[in-house]
């Protein structure tokens, strides 16, 4: 599925510290998604690991990937808002260093948001995996967010707790993005992105399993 626009229409920002152990499987389940019209944003925070090596195997394999590193380790929600701030897609994806994406992952996102203009996150079902890959069970993304009820969104993801908030791994409108607060430097600040997202539009859940979560 590859389209032609000015920008990118997916902008995925990759946060990484001393990530080499599962790095790679992460970049190639990118590299082999079935939309093409994306681009990656590494940020590195000051690894010390092998994880630029790996990095600059992939941008020299691969044009639409960009490889920033940090001098210094600025913390997670500074790194993971720094890939947010270099994005010009239409719509942005946080990927982390150790999951993987099915490939038909972004399309099948792509396709909810261009089609439902109300939605702001666009996330599938999921394996949950070990550190060898091997699936240890499957996963359906909690809470229920697709009320068309701003404050019911709101009050699920803010009360029902035992959740895994891979909705913020999903595909997000980056318009919408840009009207929060971002990540923030305290514990579960995730939570009140994705509750705030929710104030903003509906969240669209994809019953096909395209995502592992390790």
């Amino acid at each position: 599925m590859t389209q032609t626009h000015a920008h990118p229409r997916v902008s995925i920002g990759l946060p990484v510290f001393n990530g080499a152990r599962y790095l790679r499987a992460a970049l190639e389940s990118i590299v082999a998604q079935t939309l093409n019209d994306w681009e990656l944003i590494i940020c590195d925070n000051a690894s010390t690991d092998g994880t630029g090596e790996i990095c600059g195997e992939f941008v020299r394999r691969d044009k639409r990937i960009q490889y920033h590193r940090s001098a210094t380790n600025r913390g997670a929600a500074p790194n993971y808002n720094w890939a947010f701030t270099l994005a010009v897609g239409e719509y942005f994806k946080w990927a982390d260093y150790d999951d993987v994406i099915a490939p038909r992952f972004l399309e099948e996102c792509v396709r909810v948001l261009d089609r439902e203009p109300e939605v702001v996150a666009c996330f599938t079902r999921a394996y949950l995996i070990d550190q060898t890959g091997a699936v240890v069970c499957e996963y359906d993304p909690l809470p229920d967010t697709s009320s068309v009820r701003p404050h019911v969104r709101f009050g699920k993801l803010l009360l029902e707790q035992d959740h895994r908030l891979i909705q913020a791994s999903g595909v997000l409108r980056t318009s919408a993005v840009r009207r929060t607060r971002l990540h923030e430097s305290y514990p579960c600040s995730d939570e009140v992105l994705l509750a705030h997202l929710a104030l903003l539009g509906r969240y669209h859940e994809v019953p096909d399993r395209l995502a592992s979560i390790r």
